[in-house]
């Protein structure tokens, strides 16, 4: 007569490791094996925190030729959407079983069916006693208030992404959620021969989700990443807008609260007695500061250095004229241009959109002439050369916010 004993592995992807010891059997003897999945990944890198040392104890074990079977429970960490993290979960443990599967001898009996796959999803009950234990910031009542709720996970990320403006979502995003990506629970059970032949089985629990628990590894502080995907903006400057002059822009957030924007205005109207006419293009780097930048891409304060380049012809009233570039040749020919540094505020005002004010001083160089009409003639008058400093840039732009989770979230859009 045969029995079985269970072998529990557990392999964890941050900081923490779940652990129910009361639920196991006393042969465990605390021997896990941590392997740390990075965010929104299904492999395992050897060369990440601790893993290379951790595959090797593992491949060890593995080299058991009498394990007849496998189970793995697998987990992710709330952030992101249900079903995708359902979907990592579910990846992460396929991983693992892979890897088993590579790592086992040749007169091994263990096979792809005596694997046993659970993947859990979201883990709320190791990011609850993570928090419980490590979180220690000024409203940890609440937060806990939250995670203790008998709601659904989704209400409970809308709560902590709600709470102080986003700040709190985002702090536990970097400093807890990637301690939970987590493919735990791996119980090899092994075939032993029999010491009494009237030895009653040895009946194991089926393991539960471990308490999280400190390694001794040390895990560098990784970036915020809140959601992932492109972020950015559609844009239009009211200003020109109302001055007649059609406009598109779209600024896009690249990370570590730097964004690129750009705008491209033309207008071409005319009559008998007047022209209203140019055309530009415009280029600005953007550093985003303060606590609502903080919390979420394109909110919040900003500065940023643009250059812009233009060509106009402008009659308005009377017969005078002003053109850029020379008698003769095309408008586009010697362009004017402008550099100079900004400063700006962009609001929330709805949950999509926003208002950006920008205001600009810098230098406005390039060569123009005026012209006067004669008799249905276009006479030119003087060449001159424009090289003026000062304010160069005013903007009320509105913003139509895009991309996955790029959006405001208080009534009102307050974030």
């Amino acid at each position: 007569m045969k029995s079985s004993f269970i072998i529990l592995l557990c392999v964890l992807c941050g900081l923490f490791v779940p652990c129910h010891a009361q639920s196991v059997a006393d042969s465990i003897q605390g021997d896990f094996y941590p392997l740390y999945f990075g965010h929104d990944k299904i492999t395992i890198d050897e060369n990440y925190l601790d893993n290379g040392k951790q595959l090797e104890r593992l491949r060890s074990m593995l080299s058991n030729p009498s394990i007849d079977s496998v189970t793995i429970y697998a987990y992710s960490s709330p952030d992101g959407t249900q079903a995708h993290n359902m979907l990592l979960s579910r990846q992460r443990a396929e991983f693992v079983r892979d890897f088993i599967l590579a790592n086992l001898p040749q007169n091994t009996t263990l096979t792809s069916d005596n694997i046993h796959l659970f993947p859990m999803g979201e883990h709320w009950k190791g990011l609850t006693e993570e928090l419980e234990a490590n979180y220690h910031l000024l409203n940890r009542d609440r937060v806990l208030k939250i995670m203790y709720a008998d709601v659904p996970g989704d209400t409970k990320k809308w709560r902590l992404r709600n709470l102080d403006n986003g700040f709190t979502y985002s702090w536990i995003i970097q400093h807890h959620m990637p301690l939970l990506r987590v493919a735990t629970w791996i119980g090899i059970h092994t075939s032993v021969p029999e010491v009494q032949p009237d030895t009653t089985p040895v009946i194991v629990p089926e393991p539960e989700p471990l308490p999280v628990q400190k390694l001794d590894t040390i895990v560098p502080v990784v970036e915020v990443v809140q959601k992932s995907g492109l972020k950015w903006a559609l844009k239009s400057n009211l200003l020109y807008d109302a001055a007649l002059v059609p406009n598109i822009g779209a600024e896009f957030y690249l990370g570590k609260q730097i964004s690129i924007a750009t705008n491209l205005h033309y207008a071409w109207w005319n009559t008998d007695n007047w022209y209203w006419r140019t055309y530009g293009a415009e280029l600005a780097v953007r550093k985003w500061f303060g606590k609502s930048a903080k919390e979420n891409p394109l909110t919040g304060h900003h500065i940023g250095v643009y250059g812009q380049a233009l060509t106009y012809d402008f009659l308005v009233g009377g017969n005078k004229g002003y053109m850029s570039g020379n008698p003769g040749d095309n408008i586009f020919d010697h362009a004017n241009y402008i550099v100079g540094l900004e400063y700006g505020y962009s609001l929330p005002i709805a949950r999509k959109l926003n208002l950006d004010f920008v205001i600009g001083i810098g230098y406005h160089g390039g060569r123009y002439n005026e012209y006067r009409v004669i008799d249905d003639c276009y006479v030119w008058q003087a060449y001159k050369k424009r090289g003026f400093f000062g304010p160069t840039k005013a903007e009320i732009t509105l913003s139509w916010l895009l991309g996955r989770g790029n959006q405001n979230v208080r009534k009102g859009g307050a974030r």
